[in-house]
């Protein structure tokens, strides 16, 4: 029997805080995500990154809207099937985001077990 090692989920974070970023990248990588950021979605709409199991988007971003980021993610083949995680600090964002093919919505600040727990379950879905 060949010992194989199971390749994480990756995860893409695009988010303009810094800090946030940060604090996202480390946690989430602690319990096994392999992580990449961005700090605007420019890249996103140019399609220059690494494709993810996941995509978590702040909808506030200062180049792009993330919900406009969502709908260009949502009408790709390439992308139409990887969950996305919409994160704003306003709940009135989430009927928005789930319009614009969201597949969670959390509101900020949130606790970084729940959005783990999120995140197992797209995974899962």
């Amino acid at each position: 029997m060949r010992n194989e090692k199971i390749k994480p989920f990756r995860i893409l974070v695009i988010e303009d805080d810094p800090d946030i970023l940060n604090a996202l990248n480390i946690a989430l990588g602690s319990v096994g995500f392999d992580v990449d950021v961005l700090l605007n979605g420019k890249s996103v709409l140019q399609n220059q990154f690494v494709v993810p199991d996941i995509f978590i988007l702040d909808k506030r971003l200062p180049d792009v809207d993330g919900l406009e980021i969502c709908r260009f993610l949502k009408s790709k083949p390439i992308y139409k099937e990887v969950p996305v995680i919409v994160i704003s600090a306003s709940p009135k964002v989430k009927k928005k985001a789930l319009e614009s093919g969201a597949s969670y919505f959390m509101e900020k600040p949130f606790v970084m077990q729940e959005l783990v727990k999120t995140i197992r379950e797209a995974i899962r879905a």
